[in-house]
């Protein structure tokens, strides 16, 4: 079990290495909340059990197209859960794709990321009549991008740190908000 943990803590150590150290002027930070549905496969791929969770994340840039993210939220069943990746950007479609460890319960995770067309699209032009009538502009509007994900655990079916998890299949929404 001691290994386990200790695995455990040099993944979340390794893939946060440097976070605190960027100092690049060029940074930004995206705030945002996510609803997150998933079905895991408990004692073979063909068992699963569905969870979901509720999450408050961002992302730090550390250049144009590439970021550290961070979540933690609640989840049913674990409680709680929390996960940390790397990330690019496809400055072109504005895809993403990340990779990273779900810290509880423990996964190994590749997420893909496809925005909203109200993330870089022109707006509207009735939809700006209806902003501009509000004394509000195109920056007021909220982002959006759905996510899909696959996850695996490192312990295979054990039970514990990844709470007898083996995979993890999912998607989701994430709402981006300023400030």
């Amino acid at each position: 079990m001691l290994k386990k943990i200790s695995l455990l803590l040099f993944s979340f150590f390794l893939l946060t290495a440097g976070e605190a150290n960027a100092q690049d002027a060029s940074q930004y930070t995206e705030r945002y909340l996510e609803s997150h549905f998933g079905v895991t496969a408990l004692n073979s791929i063909a068992s699963g059990f569905p969870g979901m969770s509720f999450l408050f994340g961002q992302r730090n840039f550390r250049s144009e197209n590439t970021y550290f993210e961070s979540q933690v939220g609640l989840a049913l069943p674990s409680l709680v859960t929390a996960k940390v990746g790397w990330g690019r950007v496809n400055l072109e479609t504005q895809k993403t794709t990340t990779v990273g460890i779900r810290i509880w319960p423990t996964h190994f995770y590749i997420e893909r990321g496809i925005p909203t067309s109200r993330c870089f699209n022109e707006v509207k032009p009735r939809v700006k009549r209806r902003l501009e009538r509000r004394g509000k502009d195109e920056s007021d509007l909220l982002c959006g991008q759905w996510n899909f994900s696959a996850e695996v655990s490192p312990f295979g079916y054990a039970e514990g740190l990844s709470l007898g998890s083996f995979f993890i299949v999912g998607f989701s929404y994430r709402i981006y908000f300023s400030g």
